[in-house]
């Protein structure tokens, strides 16, 4: 967990040189969001695919399909908005 947490750390301070603000703007939108839809929210955001999503996320395939389907009803999203671009407006 120490090693996870570490790269999440690495990962962060990373993202938020080419995408400054998004967490800030994100925890300002959404402050009930937990850490994971945080991880998620970012994979999201530099279009990752569910399978690299869940290889980083240590969980399985169908965990990040249900993380992602419970974060599109946390953004009040309809089935016919799209995510990655809810995400990449934030």
């Amino acid at each position: 967990n120490i090693d996870i947490d570490q790269n999440w750390q690495k990962f962060k301070i990373q993202f938020e040189e080419v995408h400054p603000g998004f967490f800030d703007r994100l925890k300002q939108k959404y402050p009930d969001l937990s850490e994971q839809y945080f991880k998620l929210s970012a994979y999201v955001r530099i279009n990752l695919t569910t399978n690299e999503s869940a290889q980083l996320l240590n969980v399985t395939l169908a965990a990040v399909k249900k993380s992602r389907h419970r974060l599109r009803k946390k953004f009040n999203l309809g089935t016919e908005d799209s995510l990655s671009e809810f995400v990449s407006g934030i």
